[in-house]
């Protein structure tokens, strides 16, 4: 099997993507690490000659896609990006990026909603886990809305948004946990009493509600547990 290799970045995609399209390299996947899994593996890589051609390229979309970060959206990408220049786009291509899309920006949609900042020893702070990398998505909004010094840290990439009222950026970070503020666990468990109150238990539909608020969101919004959440400890 051949393996088409990239640098994990989106410029490195676009750069082989335009190395396979000028070569016509034939390939079987596409991915930001190397494939050594056995004898008949061959990995191949751009040359850094070829440089991308954006006619016709939706660089904004293709950026959202990207996002999902798995090896058949590289594939797709790649492969969306040799028929853009061949003046061969393909519907299956098109509708693949189109869903991408919508999934990676509907989860982006749904954090905006769910995230749950809390006062801690180092200021405002939230966890995340998505199953997309939704932090570039999602960091702007944060800022332009409340322009103050918090951090959201995406704990399955250990890669945190740090906002303050200038910015915001991404960095690699690895956390813990934090002690919260003594206020801070004073209103939680007013907010998971308010939720409790408003609630009429002979209209209780747990199917409805996780419809809405799906479980995988629930780990850390606090309404959603009696105790809040405590990372587990690493073995």
């Amino acid at each position: 099997m051949t393996t088409a290799v990239f640098d994990g970045s989106f410029e490195g995609l676009l750069l082989l993507a335009a190395f396979l399209h000028a070569s016509r390299a034939e390939f079987d996947e596409v991915s930001d690490r190397e494939d050594n899994s056995s004898l008949f593996s061959e990995n191949i890589y751009a040359d850094g000659d070829t440089r991308p051609n954006y006619d016709g390229i939706d660089i904004q979309k293709l950026k959202i896609v990207f996002l999902a970060n798995d090896k058949a959206t590289y594939k797709t990408i790649v492969r969306h990006y040799i028929e853009t220049m061949d003046c061969s786009q393909t519907l299956e291509t098109n509708v693949k990026l189109n869903e991408l899309e919508h999934i990676v920006s509907r989860e982006a949609h749904k954090y905006k909603g769910f995230i749950r900042f809390e006062m801690t020893e180092v200021g405002f702070f939230a966890r995340i886990a998505p199953k997309h990398d939704i932090l570039p998505l999602i960091a702007p909004h944060f800022w332009e809305r409340f322009g103050d010094e918090r951090v959201i840290f995406d704990e399955g990439r250990n890669v945190a948004a740090v906002i303050n009222k200038y910015g915001y950026r991404l960095m690699s970070a690895s956390v813990d946990s934090f002690e919260k503020h003594e206020d801070e666990q004073k209103f939680e468990k007013l907010w998971r009493r308010f939720f409790v109150s408003i609630g009429i238990k002979e209209r209780a539909n747990e199917k409805l509600q996780q419809s809405f608020v799906p479980l995988r969101y629930r780990k850390f919004m606090n309404e959603f547990s009696s105790t809040g959440y405590t990372p587990p400890e690493v073995a």
